[in-house]
């Protein structure tokens, strides 16, 4: 258990999965709400659809 206050909480970064597009814009396409799950996320588009993938962070 933690000492995070649910104020604490609600700032934690949210992880995004982007793809970048043909006019060179990054498009959000998936979220995750950690690290961990963004990475495999992440994975999962790289290594089964084409495309550039990339992971950012909602406090970046």
């Amino acid at each position: 258990m933690t000492d995070k206050t649910a104020a604490e909480d609600a700032l934690d970064p949210v992880w995004f999965v982007e793809e970048r597009q043909l006019n060179g814009d990054w498009l959000a396409i998936d979220r995750a709400d950690d690290q961990d799950e963004a990475e495999r996320k992440l994975s999962h588009f790289e290594n089964n659809l084409p495309g550039t993938y990339r992971l950012q962070r909602s406090d970046w």
